[in-house]
Formats: C-alpha cells, structure tokens, sequence
C-alpha cells in the first residue's frame, strides 16, 4: 500500500469501528467514496473563490474522516481553513495536493479488492 509521510490513504480501522468485519460492505462503501470523490474535483474546479473552495473542502473532509482517509481530510481541513481566512496562498500550495491524495485512496481501496 502507498504510503506519503509514512501514513497509509487509509486507517481502515476506521471503518471496523463503525461497521464491523464485513469486509464487503466496507469495500462498498469506500467504493462510493471513491466514485462521489470525481463530483468533489469537479466542484473544486468551478469554485471561483475562497470561500468556495472552503466549502467545498468541508464536505469532502467530513466524508475522508468518516472512512478513515485522514492525509485527504487533513488537506482539506487546511483547504477549508484558508478558504474560510481568504488565504489564497494557502490554497494555491494544498489544491495541487488533493488530487494525487485522493489518487492514492482510490488506488489503496483497488488494492484491498485485489487481495
């Protein structure tokens, strides 16, 4: 599994928190993740400004905490962060991050169905 910054995209014990040992479900519901993350790119690329973007970026933190993605949730805290402070170099250094990281979840979640 990829790892950035020696985390894992995912802390999968997350998920048997809330849902136990069903694997499959767990696999379901990081797929749906995964699909509704394509909507929160496409969002952050209409956002015209800050407070947009922070908008945006607090909706798909939320989402990452709950599956257990916190390097994305963490990338979007500082989104939401600096979108809801007006600080643009803030978030002209993180939104180049976000899409590999969500990459890296979406390759993680392939590689658990592989297995």
């Amino acid at each position: 599994m990829t790892q950035a910054n020696g985390k894992l995209p995912l802390d999968m014990a997350v998920l048997e928190a809330l849902f136990g040992d069903d694997l499959e479900l767990r696999l379901g519901i990081l797929d749906e993740f995964c699909a509704v993350t394509i909507t929160y790119l496409q969002e952050f690329q209409a956002a015209q400004d800050p407070v947009a973007i922070g908008a945006v970026a607090h909706k798909l933190k939320s989402s990452a905490r709950t599956i257990g993605a916190h390097p994305l949730a963490d990338i979007c805290a500082g989104l939401e962060s600096a979108g809801r402070n007006g600080q643009q170099a803030i978030i002209d250094q993180l939104l180049p991050r976000l899409e590999p990281e969500i990459r890296r979840v979406a390759d993680f979640v392939a590689a658990l169905e592989r297995a």
